[in-house]
């Protein structure tokens, strides 16, 4: 499962990912899982930690009211390993992306460091590279 650090649940690019199989959609909150009740991702780690691959687990997830059926489920997923193409677009492409931002600023900063226009885009670089982190 793909969720948001506030457990909204993801966009995920693989088609075979369980949770579509199960009608979870982008937008739906996840509540509980194995009716332990999460409420930060902390909680999901922990309460996941002990999974295998393989592994079924009960979710409970509240749909928003745009969902064709609004309010509470609760449904089965099977977990299974994260695919290499995700794991490409939902970790190591926007580190690396931030990384490359995080570069540049350093480069600039100690070409132009006393400069306004070296400053302008050195902040703006580094509010870029911890967008990114935030936002990936």
């Amino acid at each position: 499962m793909l969720f948001f650090q506030n457990l909204i649940v993801r966009d995920v690019t693989n088609p075979d990912w369980p949770g579509h199989e199960a009608g979870l959609q982008i937008g739906d909150q996840l509540i509980a899982v194995d009716d332990i009740q999460v409420t930060t991702s902390r909680d999901l780690m922990l309460v996941l930690r002990d999974k295998q691959v393989n592994d079924t687990v009960t979710v409970t997830v509240d749909h928003p009211s745009t969902h064709p059926n609004p309010g509470l489920s609760t449904t089965n997923i099977t977990l299974i390993q994260f695919s290499l193409q995700d794991l490409l677009i939902f970790f190591w492409l926007p580190y690396t992306i931030g990384l490359v931002y995080l570069v540049l600023g350093i480069i600039v900063y100690r070409l132009r460091g006393s400069s306004h226009g070296g400053d302008v885009f050195v902040a703006f670089c580094v509010f870029c590279k911890y967008f990114n982190r935030r936002y990936f």
